[in-house]
């Protein structure tokens, strides 16, 4: 039985941009881009799953390559982009932002084009600190003891491990626990600004981790 119009799925419609006017809301990419964030944000990871895998396997083979081989690794990360504690978080638009945002996260042999070090953390300090903490590096330590292991290596480098502490007299020490953590986040993601740092570095694995740390180290040079 033929669909009556009302019924035929949306598939069954084809949009053609010529047939509408150039002033309609349509055409305000920023706007689009903000209503399909609510959209993606209400989708559950199950849902997100299915619909980026088959959207990989058309469009982005590295990416789908990456969900054969680490289902569950890829589940994990869409938490990771999807959630803010408790708070759903509106990153992405489109799927094809997934590789754009987080790329750093499904490449093999991920190599930033560029760090996105902020100007404080020159080449110098970038190599001194990876140059301690690599060695020291364990993925087994949970969150915290991680956080707490980054602080020792930073504090023995001169940066202050208490953010408190810190802001009373910023020009006693060559940075913060923050800044710390900065140069690995930059050094693994080659961004500011990343999802948990410690998540990432997990899914990682540490020989990937470690090898990113040292493609960085090497840039300063």
């Amino acid at each position: 039985m033929a669909h009556r119009p009302s019924e035929a799925p949306t598939t069954d419609y084809k949009l053609k941009l010529d047939k509408m006017p150039a002033a309609g809301a349509l055409f305000d990419m920023d706007k689009l881009a903000d209503v399909s964030k609510d959209v993606v944000a209400g989708k559950s990871q199950e849902e997100c799953f299915a619909e980026i895998s088959a959207w990989a396997e058309r469009y982005s083979p590295e990416l789908a390559a990456f969900i054969k081989e680490r289902p569950e690794t890829f589940m994990a990360t869409i938490a990771l982009w999807k959630f803010s504690g408790k708070k759903v978080r509106k990153d992405i638009a489109k799927w094809s932002d997934l590789m754009t945002m987080f790329g750093y996260m499904y490449q093999a042999n991920y190599t930033p084009a560029e760090y996105e070090f902020d100007e404080k953390l020159t080449p110098a300090l970038v190599s001194e600190f990876l140059t301690a903490y690599m060695p020291a590096y364990d993925p087994n330590r949970d969150s915290s003891e991680w956080f707490s292991h980054v602080g020792e290596v930073a504090a023995g480098l001169g940066y202050c491990p208490n953010m408190k502490e810190y802001k009373k007299d910023p020009t006693a020490w060559k940075g913060s626990i923050a800044d710390a953590c900065a140069i690995i986040r930059v050094a693994v993601t080659g961004k500011k600004n990343s999802p948990d740092l410690h998540t990432i570095l997990s899914i990682l694995g540490k020989e990937e981790a470690l090898r990113r740390m040292q493609a960085c180290l090497d840039s300063t040079k």
